[in-house]
């Protein structure tokens, strides 16, 4: 699940936020440097850490229309999650694209 931010307006709805995306010849470049100079690579898994991330803030999202269907299909899973279309959904941890 992707949040929604179409309505967002950098500098008024979100704090500044930065998403690199290195090409593949900066990649080459870097591990290249390392195979001269002996360094040691360490690899990260950014979105498992974005992920785990904790809000400062309690932040809400409509609800998506894929869940709307999936309760519509399993009533019986709806009355045991108390699912209601005139809630809102909170988020407790980070969605990818979130600002």
């Amino acid at each position: 699940m992707v949040a929604r931010g179409f309505t967002q307006q950098k500098g008024i709805d979100y704090n500044e936020t930065f998403a690199s995306t290195a090409r593949s010849a900066s990649w080459r470049v870097l591990i290249a440097l390392t195979a001269i100079h002996g360094w040691i690579v360490w690899q990260a898994d950014f979105i498992t850490a974005y992920l785990n991330g904790i809000l400062d803030e309690e932040i809400y999202i409509e609800q998506f229309e894929l869940l709307k269907e999936f309760f519509d299909d399993n009533p019986g899973l709806a009355h045991e999650f108390a699912y209601s279309q005139d809630k809102v959904i909170k988020l407790e941890l980070p969605l990818y694209g979130l600002k």
